[in-house]
């Protein structure tokens, strides 16, 4: 925005926006290199193993945790030799409706016109038997296998009638026309049916192996369902992973705190608990930590080597944040409102004093 040119800054790089995959710009990932590089281990034995992984991201409000979903969902890590398909969701907000939710969520993740293109390429590459072979091995369900075809048709009206067959259902009269005994009726039937259709992006390319990665966020809001509700939802998460348990990785966020370890594994259930492959902590900065974090957000938007902030004088506004609270989204609302400070009173060469001026304009509320 033109308004931060007067601090050499293109935009303002402290936008205390959750992140979208629908936007059009580049996400910029800022110092926690640690964690970066944890996460692209998982990614790289991801794409070198076929073994299923999941994946425990978890720590305090404004952590990074979405960000980092958005930011490696939005990378491209397919290969010339292996195909990787990245889907991200947020759980479902009904308890009651929570399992269709979830099956519902990754098929909108991963959309029913990607889902019928894919089809159809591997039918065209190793055939509707082998297909129906590779499908039916995995879920045991000659009419789930059938029907996961069904959305490779080259007739329009069938596949169509398979759009509505997933989110609906079909009248009796409608399942016959397409030669299917049965809707979708229970958890089970949708775990089959969601496993089949990944199978056919894990297992494609004349029988090479893919890779599907998902990322679930906000998984504390399980936390608001009834005991039964989160209990049905977790245990479809666990059939899900169990029966998909090749060339896998799931990705679960949780917003809790370290004492809050225990409420994890309540909401998750024993079993998918001890499926767990490995634990990502997204811990408060330090000092050293967040000094980085602030440095290269404002490098990515700096028009021209002149700099404005010195080392010093970034540790001078990180020390507003208290220790217990320095995350990189408080980080980003204090330095947003300090870039917003130094613009009203056109401020173009900041300085201790500037800061301290800054500082006394805060209430009490804002240092808390």
């Amino acid at each position: 925005m033109e308004k931060y040119k007067i601090l050499n800054l293109r935009d303002n790089p402290f936008k205390d926006v959750t992140p979208s995959l629908s936007s059009d710009s580049e996400l910029e990932w800022a110092g926690l290199m640690e964690l970066k590089q944890k996460i692209e281990k998982v990614y790289k034995d991801t794409i070198t193993t076929y073994t299923r992984q999941i994946v425990l991201n978890w720590g305090a409000w404004g952590g990074g945790k979405t960000f980092a979903s958005i930011y490696f969902t939005s990378k491209n890590f397919s290969t010339d030799n292996i195909k990787v398909t990245q889907v991200y969701i947020q759980p479902p907000k009904e308890g009651s409706q929570s399992t269709i939710d979830f099956f519902k969520s990754i098929i909108d993740g991963i959309s029913f016109s990607e889902i019928h293109k894919r089809i159809k390429i591997v039918i065209e590459e190793i055939g509707s038997e082998k297909l129906f072979a590779l499908i039916n091995n995995r879920i045991r369900s000659e009419e789930f296998a059938n029907a996961i075809i069904k959305i490779g048709d080259d007739d329009p009206e069938i596949v169509s009638l398979m759009h509505t067959y997933i989110y609906t259902g079909l009248t009796k009269t409608e399942l016959k026309k397409v030669g299917l005994p049965r809707a979708l009726q229970s958890d089970k039937d949708r775990v089959k049916f969601l496993t089949g259709i990944i199978m056919c992006f894990i297992s494609n390319q004349r029988e090479t192996k893919a890779r599907f990665i998902l990322w679930i966020d906000e998984m504390e809001e399980l936390i608001y369902f009834s005991q039964k509700n989160y209990r049905a939802f977790s245990q479809m998460l666990r059939d899900f992973s169990d029966l998909l348990n090749e060339g896998f990785t799931l990705f679960l966020n949780f917003n809790l705190t370290e004492p809050e370890e225990s409420t994890i594994e309540m909401l998750l259930g024993s079993a998918l608990w001890s499926r767990i492959n490995k634990k990502i902590r997204f811990k408060e900065l330090d000092e050293a930590m967040g000094l980085q974090y602030v440095k290269d957000l404002l490098e990515a938007q700096k028009i021209n080597q002149r700099t404005y902030f010195t080392d010093a004088i970034i540790k001078q506004i990180l020390e507003t944040i208290p220790k217990s609270e320095m995350t990189p989204r408080e980080v980003n609302k204090r330095f947003s409102s300090f870039l917003d400070y130094c613009i009203d009173k056109r401020i173009k060469n900041i300085s201790t004093s500037s800061v301290n001026e800054y500082i006394e304009s805060l209430s009490e509320d804002d240092l808390l």
